[in-house]
């Protein structure tokens, strides 16, 4: 069994990459927030680390209402999808 990946990170995923794959799961894992959520849509999965920091660095402890609040912002975007 073969593993194929997209990976990008550093400045952000380019949308365009996650809308083409349509083969093989998607995961974004960087510059994800709760503005920029929705342009990936198409994804499996994100990871997600700084952006649920505190302070937005990844050192920071998590920052519980930030998390329920992204949640809360992909549970609308879902609602929108059905």
């Amino acid at each position: 069994m073969g593993v194929e990946i997209v990976y990008c990170t550093g400045v952000g995923c380019v949308v365009e990459a996650c809308k083409a794959v349509k083969q093989i799961p998607v995961l974004v894992g960087s510059g994800i927030t709760e503005e920029n959520v929705h342009q990936y849509t198409n994804a499996n999965a994100f990871i997600i680390g700084s952006h649920f920091k505190v302070g937005g660095h990844w050192t920071g402890e998590l920052d519980i209402k930030k998390i329920g609040q992204f949640m809360d912002c992909v549970q609308r975007i879902r609602e929108t999808r059905q």
